[in-house]
């Protein structure tokens, strides 16, 4: 994409997943991302490479933090004992966790 400077990405998402073995929701991720940093312009669906952009964080992105705290509770979900799963969904009941606002749905 950087050789390119702009890069259609209706058009070619599926050669860009197939060329990097990756998923395309993960493309549409990153460019989600990168377009929130200010890395990459999009117009209607055309993303353009920002030349020089300022150095930033992912976590400065919304749409970053969001699929790191999914995958967070997803890990808990799946990792915990049937002990840690009944406490923690019995604290979401008595309204005593402040993770009760995080949408467990993907």
């Amino acid at each position: 994409m950087r050789t390119q400077k702009t890069f259609h990405l209706r058009k070619h998402i599926a050669e860009l997943a197939n060329y990097k073995c990756w998923p395309e929701n993960s493309i549409y991720f990153i460019c989600q991302v990168f377009f929130e940093l200010d890395f990459v312009k999009i117009n209607n669906g055309v993303i353009t490479i920002v030349e020089n952009p300022m150095k930033r964080d992912l976590t400065e992105s919304k749409t970053y933090r969001e699929r790191m705290e999914q995958i967070e509770i997803e890990s808990k979900l799946f990792y915990s004992s049937i002990r840690e799963l009944k406490d923690l969904f019995s604290s979401f009941m008595k309204g005593e966790s402040k993770e009760e606002k995080v949408n467990l749905t993907p």
